[in-house]
């Protein structure tokens, strides 16, 4: 997979722990959908990039690609349990930790890679499918 090329609304579960916050944007277009990482831990939500810091996912799409970082926000869901498919999920079990590689490319492979949450179910019949627990910077996947 790789980067969303429009916007994809994510399948999240409705959870008591759910959580939706604005953060600032980076100069980018965001698409919904799109897992966000923090761009050099400046708080500045943009697409993710292997190793950043893992915030959430885009609740809206944004376009601020002629502004500069943090002029505006955008909606992210930074915990609860959203449906992903995940590469290698039918090698790991319940518990396992789920990361991406970019803001649409989610793995259990760790090497080089953002970790998001954790495999809390895998849906049966659907081989790499799974609801997963995420949790953005500061949080606790449940």
């Amino acid at each position: 997979m790789a980067n969303l090329t429009v916007a994809t609304p994510r399948p999240f579960a409705i959870e008591v722990e759910s959580n939706e916050i604005p953060l600032p944007q980076a100069a980018e277009n965001t698409l919904e959908g799109s897992a966000l990482g923090d761009k050099s831990s400046l708080g500045n939500a943009r697409t993710l990039v292997a190793a950043d810091n893992f915030l959430g996912f885009a609740v809206q799409s944004n376009n601020n690609s002629a502004g500069t970082d943090g002029s505006v926000t955008i909606l992210v869901k930074d915990k609860g349990l959203v449906d992903l498919v995940v590469t290698s999920a039918s090698t790991v079990s319940i518990g396992a930790s789920v990361y991406a590689s970019d803001g649409n490319t989610f793995t259990a492979a760790s090497s080089g890679n953002s970790k998001i949450g954790v495999i809390r179910r895998k849906i049966p019949g659907v081989t790499n499918f799974c609801t997963v627990a995420i949790a953005g910077v500061g949080r606790k996947a449940g």
